[in-house]
């Protein structure tokens, strides 16, 4: 047998076995797996969105989708009309939409995530950040049925606010089993 077949036979040999015995001590795995899912209505959905509060008229359902927007003109108390955010401002909008839990549902742990740093959400009614998942409220049918949401728009060191939150500034509504399964985002 020439040396150098036998050499390479032997890696080969030896690498195999050390695969097959392994030690079980994994510390990371990447995987790809398919999941499939599916968006419902608001009527057998978990959770529902709607316009709700003293500064509703800043938020709608447009395509099934709850759409901010803070450029339009208002009628507000007080003799001028008002129409988009000042500049380098931070402008908190109690009461802009509503999270109500549904008769279909369990028991939700909700709260809000924003791509955009200068776009964050609080609940109205504490005025506390409602942004992590450490700040999330539980809603269920048989206690707290919903949350209304408040919106802090900070434009600091902002001269033009139309040059931000142009339209593209995606939020997630998180809506996480607190029975201890996975609800996921809205």
């Amino acid at each position: 047998m020439e040396r150098r077949k036998f050499v390479i036979g032997a890696g080969a040999l030896l690498s195999g076995s050390a695969a097959a015995v392994g030690t079980g001590a994994l510390s990371e795995a990447d995987i790809d797996r398919t999941a499939t899912g599916e968006i419902v209505g608001d009527s057998t959905a978990y959770i529902k969105l709607r316009s709700y509060g003293e500064n509703s008229e800043f938020s709608s359902i447009e395509s099934g989708q709850l759409v901010l927007d803070f450029a339009k003109e208002t009628s507000s108390p007080g003799p001028t009309d008002g129409q988009g955010l000042n500049a380098d401002s931070v402008n908190h909008f109690d009461g802009v939409f509503r999270i109500a839990a549904q008769d279909n549902g369990g028991a939700f742990d909700v709260w809000l995530e924003s791509n955009d740093p200068r776009l964050s959400f609080y609940w109205s009614s504490k005025k506390t950040g409602a942004t992590t998942q450490g700040n999330s409220v539980r809603l269920n049918v048989d206690g707290n049925t919903n949350v209304d949401v408040g919106v802090k728009i900070d434009l600091n060191d902002v001269d033009n606010p139309q040059s931000v939150l142009t339209g593209n500034d995606d939020f997630t509504i998180h809506a996480d089993d607190a029975d201890g399964g996975s609800g996921g985002g809205t």
